[in-house]
């Protein structure tokens, strides 16, 4: 993995843990554990995926369709 690809994803996951704590009330920690425990951010790490290159909010939406119905599913744009 390049520098510039940790860099991207480390970027993301921190977003997307902002992003879930807003939205459902959380603490920093609950947030993160969450988040970090997800399909979805699996799916991130991974740099041959290129998932880290797509916006932010959309990876949320991911996650929280992931959370919502325990496992992902790909939303139709």
């Amino acid at each position: 993995m390049s520098q510039i690809q940790r860099f991207l994803i480390e970027r993301v996951t921190f977003e997307l843990i902002e992003m879930y704590m807003q939205k459902n009330n959380l603490e920093f920690e609950d947030a993160a554990l969450s988040v970090l425990e997800s399909k979805t951010h699996m799916k991130l790490m991974d740099p041959e995926t290129g998932l880290y290159t797509d916006s932010s909010a959309s990876i949320f939406e991911l996650l929280e369709s992931e959370m919502k119905h325990g496992k992902m599913i790909q939303m139709e744009q």
